[in-house]
């Protein structure tokens, strides 16, 4: 989930074990700390053209608003509208990277996003965050954060969703008729015993969250004074892990060089190719004809 406020940045705890454990409910914060040093492979380096759908549709979720809306995921209440779908950009792009963060099948990742849908409302609507990612629905709090998780600027936000659509692939596996549903309820089974521990049976996302909470305001301290649920929010396990991802897939995306060959334009990315090379064979062609 993303919180519309940053929270997360600064409390990123780094745990080998994270990456396996399921998660539901998922929120991305809006961190300014640095990422960890960005995985080696295909993720380009300047904008991605066409990485925005070309038409975006802020569809309503079916399903209530917050926790209700997450019970009746829980309950397999069905969206009835057709939803936003990710870009052939952003599939290409993000598609590499998630399968080796989260040790998951490429061709099971591809499946997965080819799945994503955006819903506004519903479980993202009325809980004070940005957006949640239940299964392959990501619900998101209006349509001015749909338009921004579905823009350049917005890719980590939309990494770190996607790597709850991870954890959730990862929480059981199975494809058979009615696994959705099952790994849904895993999921968020998951995500709410990280309150209480997590995946290395420590202690969890409350008594964590409520020791940065004391520990802002002894006196003499500089730290922030974030609001109990937020810091809450920042220590949960599966939040920390998805925001580690994201944060490494934006570095990964960032300019390695000023913003001097700005006349070579976009990079185009065609589905099933490494972007990287072909950013490289691009601006091998474009410092030819220069």
């Amino acid at each position: 989930m993303q919180l519309i406020d940053p929270i997360i940045a600064r409390t990123l705890v780094p745990s080998p074990a994270m990456a396996s454990a399921g998660a539901p409910a998922a929120h991305a914060p809006a961190p300014a700390a640095a990422a960890d040093e960005p995985a080696a492979g295909d993720l380009p380096r300047r904008p991605v053209r066409g990485w925005t759908p070309t038409d975006v549709t802020a569809w309503e979720s079916v399903r209530r608003s917050s926790v209700l809306g997450t019970l009746d995921a829980a309950r397999g209440v069905r969206e009835e509208h057709p939803g936003q779908a990710l870009s052939d950009a952003q599939r290409a792009v993000l598609g590499g990277f998630l399968s080796r963060e989260y040790g998951l099948p490429e061709e099971t990742v591809a499946r997965d996003l080819e799945r994503v849908r955006m819903y506004v409302g519903g479980p993202g609507g009325g809980g004070g965050f940005g957006g949640i990612a239940l299964g392959h629905e990501i619900y998101l709090a209006n349509e001015q954060t749909l338009e921004r998780i579905l823009s350049w600027q917005g890719r980590r936000f939309l990494a770190h969703e996607l790597g709850h659509v991870m954890q959730w692939r990862a929480s059981r596996d199975g494809e058979e008729p009615g696994d959705d549903l099952r790994r849904t309820r895993r999921f968020l089974g998951n995500y709410v015993a990280g309150f209480v521990v997590d995946d290395r049976w420590r202690p969890g996302a409350v008594p964590r969250g409520m020791t940065r909470w004391v520990a802002a305001r002894l006196p003499g301290t500089e730290r922030d004074r974030r609001p109990l649920m937020r810091e809450i929010h920042g220590a949960h396990h599966m939040e920390v892990r998805a925001e580690q991802v994201a944060q490494r897939f934006r570095a990964g995306t960032m300019p390695q060089r000023p913003a001097t060959d700005a006349a070579r334009g976009a990079l185009e990315v065609t589905p099933g190719t490494n972007p990287q090379r072909q950013e490289q064979g691009q601006g091998r062609s474009a410092g030819a004809a220069g």
